[in-house]
């Protein structure tokens, strides 16, 4: 985006990129009852979600798919799950969890480093926590919101998650982002992951 387009920005954005930064989910209670867990043994993965929001797993493209459809896997993606607000909301709340291939074996900084980072907010990642496990953690700019994105390396594959960071089409940013936070605090790598096994992942009451 141009520096121009930026100083469109409100002063808001930088107060609640400032509250985002950290170690993910440190001060965030379990979830409760109106919570369930998604876990995919084959991904490595498990994530609770509100039990009203829907979960879309991706599957293998076929040739009548529609490209970048968000039922279907991309290149480089092992695993996808992506939870959504049920759709009466006005502006539906989103987060996804990628597992994305990681083949050369690279380390966080090596698998970071292959990400085009252009478009970054504050010009860099930051150092993170997420799982227990060292993370990157950045703000970059979609279309009109800015996105928070979170990558570590598992033994399965690169972990990459993403959620608005914010959104001014969004009247309830604040509870999604309350959603999101929890979403991210969750988060848990399973000890042994093999996409193969279970590639779709079940929803876990």
């Amino acid at each position: 985006m141009s520096r121009l387009g930026r100083t469109l920005i409100p002063v808001v954005l930088a107060a609640a990129l400032g509250a985002a930064v950290g170690s993910a989910g440190s001060d965030v209670d379990s979830p409760g009852a109106d919570w369930k867990a998604y876990r995919s043994d084959g991904a490595g993965i498990e994530a609770w979600y509100p039990v009203d929001w829907s979960v879309v797993v991706a599957v293998d493209p076929k040739a009548s798919d529609v490209a970048r459809s968000p039922a279907v896997l991309q290149e480089g993606e092992l695993h996808r799950v992506v939870f959504i607000e049920a759709s009466e909301a006005f502006w539906p709340g989103r987060y996804e969890i990628r597992v994305l291939a990681n083949p050369d074996t690279l380390d966080l900084d090596g698998y970071y480093s292959q990400f085009d980072l252009s478009d970054l907010w504050n010009g860099t990642a930051s150092d993170s926590i997420l799982a227990g496990q060292e993370a990157k953690t950045w703000v970059r700019w979609t279309h009109e919101s800015l996105v928070r994105e979170y990558l570590l390396v598992a033994s399965q594959g690169a972990v990459h998650l993403l959620h608005d960071e914010h959104n001014s089409n969004d009247p309830a940013f604040r509870e999604h982002e309350d959603v999101y936070h929890r979403i991210t605090s969750t988060l848990r790598i399973l000890p042994t992951g093999n996409t193969e096994a279970d590639p779709k992942g079940v929803p876990h009451n």
